[in-house]
């Protein structure tokens, strides 16, 4: 069974959410998102990401590795403690309003595993936030806000929403249908008006220079939700 049914937006539906066992019993949040890389550049968000090594490097200013570092010290005589709780996509059971899991919860958080041979792990916290050049190799005042994820058995990057807006500044508004009110829907309208969006296609992602080489433009954002 497809354990996403529609289009979703990661950062706005996935991150934060909680995330519950085949019981209903609180496991815990989700901090980050593990992406596989593979080599023919496909994408996949393979587990997610929970507990303060996941959450300290997501809220670290530029997400460099003197924040992790500053969380192992502090407690040195515990193992993994630099690791991140990981969480396979292959245990959870359906991603919505909250992760619900296949499993019960008593071991199925585990340290995050090494990456498989020719795979390349990355974390959504670093493709976020990442920097847009343009076709002509200018440097876009747009960045990378979200990415956009295709539903089936494993959720698979598609597209790059971009804006120059802050995080968070739309409350996901520009993703769905809204048209009424009049009033709110010309404001959303109007502040969203430099959101766009890139497939992924059309990039190549510097991950360790966290930036977004573009090919074209951003083009229009295309809606979670078709129009009635």
């Amino acid at each position: 069974m497809a354990r996403l049914h529609g289009h979703l937006d990661a950062a706005l539906h996935l991150l934060d959410r909680q995330v519950v066992d085949v019981d209903g019993a609180l496991v815990g949040k989700v901090d980050d998102l593990e992406i596989t890389e593979y080599a023919d550049g496909r994408l996949e968000v393979t587990g997610l990401l929970l507990g303060p090594a996941a959450l300290v490097v997501r809220v670290a200013t530029r997400h460099d590795d003197r924040a992790l570092a500053w969380w192992v010290r502090l407690g040195p005589q515990w193992r993994d403690r630099g690791r991140p709780g990981w969480i396979s996509i292959e245990d959870v059971k359906q991603l919505d309003s909250e992760v619900t899991l296949r499993k019960r919860r008593a071991g199925v958080v585990v340290p995050q595993p090494e990456a498989a041979p020719g795979r390349t792990l990355h974390r959504a916290s670093t493709l976020l936030e990442s920097t847009v050049v343009g076709p002509g190799g200018e440097v876009l005042e747009e960045r990378v806000r979200d990415f956009r994820l295709e539903p089936g058995e494993r959720p698979t990057v598609h597209a790059l929403i971009v804006s120059r807006g802050r995080p968070g500044t739309l409350l996901g508004y520009d993703r769905d249908r809204v048209r009424r009110p009049v009033l709110l829907a010309k404001a959303l309208g109007w502040l969203n008006r430099h959101t766009g969006e890139l497939g992924l296609d059309d990039v190549e992602i510097d991950w360790d220079g966290r930036t977004v080489r573009s090919r074209r433009l951003p083009g229009p954002l295309t809606r979670l939700h078709a129009e009635a």
